[in-house]
């Protein structure tokens, strides 16, 4: 059969599509691929540390600045610790940066291989040294000499060698760590999780029990009630977050803990943690020459550290800080019924959907004691401030006369109930005093003193929350 011009031109174009994607093929396999190995060769020669693995590191030791630290890898817990010249934890985040920043570090150039002079450039005796050992004994040994002053560079070496390279400057911060810098400067080295309890003995000798029960903290001394969780939380991260800004000693004897006053400390905190074990934190200031320094120490550990000073503003609480002054506790969601008692009288509102139209979102809904409609985002705005509003201040806590507060008659009240019918809480509020008002959750016999400010957050009659009809006759 003889070939068509159309087929000839089928034919053609198929064997350029072929050239054209065979070229593409080798563009990409050719040339792109091709490149890209090249640039992972090139990167990986640069490296001065291409083999070095950080998953598989067992120990580093870091000599700078005239000290020589050895830290020591865990993987059970996963840790770092420092092994000499003390025992302690490790500061985490500086001895993964220093070993990134080993695995990255780059030669910019060789200077001079072989060089038979190593003290010009200071690697006769380098001020720093960093030795990295893997878990089957391997070993990565980086010398840093002085600085090239042209570029800001540094002469390096590895291992004996005396081949001489120049590596960017800015690694050498990262290397040239001290013992304090490696180690572990938290006082309380505790995550928040782990804290199950506190007792606090505060700079004017108050003693305060606080639990944490179901995620939520609770004081039980002085005073038994719920705990502020926000003001609880702030303390305990004042004492988790505590660092030292020196170690005064890491030996300390029971002369060391009399002269630093810590024998009689100024105040105490004792966590109890979920495991079952104990922290004890002491802390005492100290005023020589006009000058006042605060030590503090943990008696399960031997060192004494000096410490900012505004830990002890931070430790001076009172139980009346960290009671919870929440007047109702709820969920917003879930309120499906609201009732004000009112000067001008009572009336209810309840959260409905639309009839006829189920697509739609619930909307409040005035039911009594005549049929409104509600302003929808006024309620809310009742809702949100309602849940939280705090009291400055306890007024009394086992309130037998209610009277002198004006809650005998309250001014003004707010019940909540549930989907179900269920009340959820009652809140009332009475008289004012100056820029106080006495406000109390009818559930519970403590007065408490709310800002008089807070009081617009609430409605002063039902107009506040009823949405009003326009006039059909009045001019639009």
């Amino acid at each position: 059969m003889a070939m068509t011009q159309k087929m000839r031109s089928l034919l053609s174009l198929l064997a350029l599509a072929a050239v054209a994607g065979g070229a593409g093929l080798y563009a990409y396999y050719g040339v792109h691929l091709k490149q890209e190995a090249e640039k992972a060769k090139k990167e990986k020669d640069e490296k001065l540390f291409a083999d070095l693995d950080k998953t598989k590191l067992a120990q580093v030791t870091v000599t700078a600045k005239g000290e020589t630290t050895v830290l020591a890898h865990s993987k059970t817990p996963e840790q770092w610790n420092l092994i000499s010249p003390v025992n302690t934890l490790a500061d985490k985040g500086t001895i993964e940066a220093l070993v990134d920043r080993l695995g990255q570090m780059k030669s910019k150039s060789v200077v001079e291989e072989k060089a038979a002079d190593l003290k010009k450039y200071g690697l006769d005796k380098p001020a720093i040294k960093v030795v990295a050992k893997t878990e089957d004994g391997k070993e990565f040994v980086l010398r840093c000499g002085e600085e090239n002053s042209f570029d800001s560079s540094i002469y390096v070496a590895l291992g004996d060698s005396h081949d001489v390279v120049s590596a960017e400057g800015s690694f050498k911060n990262a290397v040239e760590r001290t013992t304090f810098d490696l180690r572990d400067k938290r006082v309380a080295p505790v995550e928040e999780s782990e804290i199950a309890a506190l007792e606090l003995t505060t700079p004017d000798s108050l003693h305060i029990q606080l639990t944490k029960q179901d995620g939520k903290w609770k004081l039980l001394a002085p005073i038994a009630d719920r705990g502020d969780d926000q003001a609880v939380n702030k303390l305990v991260s004042a004492i988790r977050n505590l660092r030292a800004i020196k170690f005064v000693t890491d030996t300390a004897s029971a002369d060391d803990v009399a002269r630093y006053q810590l024998d009689k400390p100024r105040a105490e905190a004792v966590l109890t943690l979920t495991s079952g074990a104990r922290m004890t934190l002491t802390w005492q200031q100290i005023t020589q020459d006009s000058k006042t320094t605060t030590y503090a120490r943990r008696k399960e550990a031997t060192f004494i550290a000096e410490v900012p000073d505004a830990i002890v503003a931070d430790l001076n609480v009172k139980p009346g800080d960290l009671r919870d002054k929440s007047l109702i506790t709820f969920d917003k969601d879930k309120v499906a019924k609201v009732t004000f008692a009112l000067a001008e009288g009572p009336f209810t509102l309840e959260r409905k959907k639309p009839e006829g139209d189920a697509g739609k979102s619930e909307d409040w809904t005035i039911t009594a004691p005549t049929p409104g409609v509600a302003k929808k985002w006024k309620m809310n705005s009742v809702l949100w401030g309602l849940s939280s509003m705090k009291a400055t201040g306890i007024a009394e806590d086992n309130a037998a006369d209610l009277a002198k507060y004006g809650l005998d008659k309250p001014a003004k009240a707010v019940t909540l109930f549930d989907g179900e019918g269920k009340e959820l809480g009652t809140v009332a509020f009475g008289k004012e005093e100056a820029d106080k008002v006495y406000a109390r959750n009818t559930a519970e016999t403590r007065v408490f003193q709310v800002e008089k400010s807070r009081m617009g957050e609430l409605p002063s009659a039902r107009a506040d929350l009823e949405e009003v009809k326009a006039d059909a006759g009045a001019p639009k």
